[in-house]
């Protein structure tokens, strides 16, 4: 099970460094695994990527096609990519979930994931107003 703590800062919120691939599962090093980092965000329907991201793995010209999500920034239809996120248990072993994920119009400076209910509806999560948060993927 991934599990990852560490504290949080009420400017930006939870962090925690996943990966991202696409492409078929084979046998992938942990160490050749693209990492990032991504937002916990219990507010969030489904789990989303920057253009930075999808860019960087060089798959941002080729979604699988569009999706109609609700932000807080309205309604907008977003390409949406099948990957591969990666949550790192140790150096050597990781979790994948293969997942369809929407791509954001906009690029954070703090992250380039954003982990939804999607995700996290397969985890326990907790924080507290001290600035610690915990996060174990259960399934």
């Amino acid at each position: 099970m991934f599990s990852h703590s560490g504290t949080w800062d009420a400017g930006t919120g939870p962090l925690v460094e996943v990966g991202l691939f696409s492409g078929p599962t084979g046998w992938h090093s942990p160490k050749e695994i693209p990492r990032f980092r991504a937002l916990i965000d219990t507010g969030a329907e489904e789990t989303c990527v920057s253009r930075t991201a999808t860019a960087s793995l060089g798959i941002r010209d080729n979604p699988i096609g569009l999706r109609s999500v609700v932000s807080p920034s309205g309604r907008a239809r977003l390409n949406v990519y099948e990957m591969h996120l990666v949550f790192f248990i140790t150096p050597t072993v990781t979790q994948i979930l293969e997942m369809e994920v929407a791509e954001t119009k906009t690029d954070s400076h703090d992250w380039d994931v954003l982990l939804g209910r999607d995700v996290l509806s397969r985890a326990m999560f907790t924080m507290d107003f001290g600035g610690r948060f915990a996060v174990g993927l259960v399934r």
